[in-house]
């Protein structure tokens, strides 16, 4: 019979102390869903993350922001464990819509300077956060010049007495 008395230190000493066979532990087979993706788990506690590259709270990370999802794992014997995976944010694509093109003719609703004018507005949305901004700037090009304002206002304006547009034909 195992008996239990005090060592010279206080603590308590064994003897005859029952052995316990150890349980083989397995983890449990599954697939855990994360805020960023999947965890698959198989048996032998070997896991395989899988990104969802359209879950909302991953394209709202910015490019190189970093985010991390926690997994908890669970084993035969009742425990469990926790995984925790790293994220890292890319840079999504904006989506730009509004008036993307303008007309403007020769010699057709000149103004009182002698500038044809083509005008409208563009939306950007950026699924990454604060990135949702058109930056203003006036371009010049062969013909005339663009404007566009921080509200995605544009204004493309063509001085029609200039050569290169008199010197154009029609088709």
């Amino acid at each position: 019979m195992p008996t239990i008395s005090s060592g010279s230190n206080g603590q308590p000493t064994h003897s005859n102390a029952p052995t316990m066979p150890a349980l083989p532990v397995s983890f449990m087979p599954e697939v855990i869903k994360g805020t960023y993706g999947e965890l698959h788990v198989d048996a032998n506690g070997q896991y395989t993350f899988v990104l969802n590259p359209k879950s909302p709270q991953y394209i709202l990370l910015n490019q190189y922001q970093q985010g991390t999802d926690h997994f908890l794992l669970h084993l035969s014997n009742g425990s469990s464990v926790i995984v925790q995976v790293p994220v890292t944010g890319k840079q999504d694509a904006p989506n730009i819509s509004g008036d993307l093109a303008g007309v403007v003719t020769e010699d057709h609703n000149i103004d009182s300077q002698g500038l044809l004018h083509a005008n409208g507005k563009i939306d950007v949305i950026d699924p990454d956060q604060n990135e949702s901004s058109v930056k203003p700037e006036v371009i010049s090009g062969k013909y005339g010049s663009l404007t566009i304002d921080v509200d995605g206002h544009w204004q493309y304006q063509v001085d029609n007495s200039l050569s290169n547009v008199q010197a154009l034909t029609s088709a």
